[in-house]
């Protein structure tokens, strides 16, 4: 089961994340069909794992959330 935090803290930071490659790095948004926009959710896709991580890490460990 994935947990809820992993999920909602993923998705914002992917949606962020997406949102400063559309908006801010580049004039025009990447298309689906390019490898940048598929390098860009890649790295979505980390630093959402990486931001979620420790809140499931501290969830666990204080009993809130059991361990997957």
């Amino acid at each position: 089961m994935i947990g809820a935090p992993l999920v909602f803290l993923t998705g914002i930071v992917i949606a962020g994340w997406m949102a400063l490659v559309s908006l801010v790095f580049f004039a025009s948004p990447p298309e689906p069909d390019s490898p940048v926009f598929w390098l860009m959710m890649q790295i979505a896709m980390m630093l959402g794992f990486l931001t979620s991580f420790p809140a499931n890490w501290i969830l666990v460990r204080k009993g809130v959330k059991h361990a997957m």
